[in-house]
């Protein structure tokens, strides 16, 4: 039996050639250096439109967005299912929280929220969405010719960079978070996609920094490919376009190392050679 087409979520499109463009951003060691102190990152006055009645449950949990932390808002046996990640139970729910609103500030410079709406077009169902914006490199990648002018294209140049989020929050009937998808919604650009692998590569809790980022690349890249596919390439079929393009990279790299490797040898033996004839003519 043939395996089922890939969904493509939000998580897709990195655009074209992700695949160069991710390998050229920071590696899997990317956030071990020292922690950046950001002021007030989360701070939902700014931009913030709750349209829900008052001080119901509701209002509450939006004032806790986009990291519910307050235990009483999180029913016991809550589920998460969001980028890279899904968690059962309130206690993994809320460690997951409380990791992301404490490291995101510090792992991205000049982390900040803004532009949270809330709105519920239906009992025990809220939605949100809200920005994230912060600074990061760019990558050495072809594609930087595909910025605005105002952008600098060098490698290694920090700039601001932003990405919106979107969650579906269903209540119990006690009001409590009963489960929260979250996904990220933006666009196709290279700022989009320097944007979507930062932030994911900073949303990394437990798992060991290579694998994080190995994760980080191929999700991201199967959701790609599914997406430009129209959602008609099985899993099979994108597992093994990814692993083509894996492997073709690493034979370009590769052929590439051997290139400069061979000419750096001439270049030697032409000089050496240069040498000796006029140690021999002296």
């Amino acid at each position: 039996m043939a395996a089922a087409p890939r969904r493509a979520t939000a998580l897709s499109g990195l655009g074209k050639g992700s695949l160069l463009l991710l390998l050229g951003c920071r590696g899997p060691w990317a956030f071990f250096a020292a922690p950046r102190l950001n002021s007030a990152p989360w701070a939902p006055s700014r931009g913030v439109g709750l349209r829900l009645a008052a001080q119901s449950p509701e209002a509450l949990l939006a004032e806790h967005l986009p990291f519910p932390f307050d235990e009483s808002l999180i029913a016991e046996n809550v589920t998460y299912e969001g980028p890279l990640e899904t968690l059962k139970g309130r206690e993994s729910y809320l460690e997951a929280m409380s990791d992301w609103r404490a490291e995101l500030p510090q792992r991205l410079e000049g982390f900040e929220v803004s532009e949270l709406e809330c709105w519920q077009l239906q009992p025990g169902l809220v939605t949100a969405r809200w920005r994230v914006s912060f600074l990061a490199p760019l990558p050495p990648t072809p594609r930087l010719m595909d910025l605005p002018e105002d952008v600098p294209k060098v490698p290694g140049a920090m700039v601001p960079v932003s990405t919106t989020l979107r969650a579906e929050l269903t209540l119990d009937a006690a009001g409590r978070v009963a489960r929260h998808e979250e996904a990220i919604a933006a666009g196709f650009g290279v700022l989009d996609a320097v944007a979507r692998y930062e932030l994911l590569t900073a949303r990394r809790r437990e798992a060991d920094p290579i694998s994080w980022y190995w994760k980080v690349l191929k999700e991201t890249s199967l959701e790609e490919m599914a997406f430009y596919s129209n959602n008609q390439a099985t899993d099979d079929e994108l597992e093994w376009r990814f692993n083509e393009m894996v492997l073709r990279n690493f034979f370009y790299g590769a052929a590439l190392g051997v290139f400069f490797w061979i000419t750096l040898k001439l270049t030697i033996m032409a000089r050496m050679a240069n040498l000796l004839e006029e140690q021999q003519g002296g």
